[in-house]
């Protein structure tokens, strides 16, 4: 009983958390790719990938429970029967748990998203208040005494 339901529940939270994992990539890799350039958006991409892959499957595993289900069998010397209701029973708790870790993972990954894209527009509007459009950024133009509009020597009084 234990090897064959460890393996079940172990094979279901395995299957769904990469079950989750591909079925989210393509829109992980989608937003990441807006707010990141190159390399630091992959990078960024991976991170998120296994960090929805393990929160997913350890949700799923419920090591505490199987831990107490094992310890209380071996405690007792006998093995009860392993029906196929129980066994069920198990593997639909293991689906659950990879779901429901899967479904905060990814909260935690698009709300972070959310906040750093309302972050860069929030800088950008800042930003660009404090240029009037059409004028040159202080600092940007200025060489040598020269102002960038005009080539004629800038005069100090």
């Amino acid at each position: 009983m234990d090897t064959v339901m460890l393996s079940s529940v172990f094979l279901g939270a395995l299957v769904i958390s990469a079950g989750v994992v591909l079925l989210f990539a393509a829109l992980i890799d989608g937003v990441l790719e807006r707010l990141f350039a190159g390399e630091m958006s992959s990078a960024w991409s991976l991170f998120a990938k296994f960090a929805l892959f393990v929160g997913a499957l350890t949700s799923g595993l419920r090591l505490a429970d199987m831990d107490l289900l094992l310890s209380a069998v071996q405690a007792r010397g006998a093995q009860p029967p392993l029906t196929l209701g129980k066994g069920m029973l198990e593997v639909l708790k293991t689906v659950s748990g990879a779901l429901n870790g899967a479904v905060w993972m990814l909260l935690l990954i698009f709300g972070a998203a959310l906040v750093f894209s309302l972050a860069q527009g929030l800088y950008a509007r800042v930003r660009s208040e404090r240029v009037p459009r059409g004028e040159p950024e202080p600092g940007v133009g200025v060489a040598a005494g020269r102002h960038a509009r005009s080539h004629e020597p800038h005069q100090s009084q």
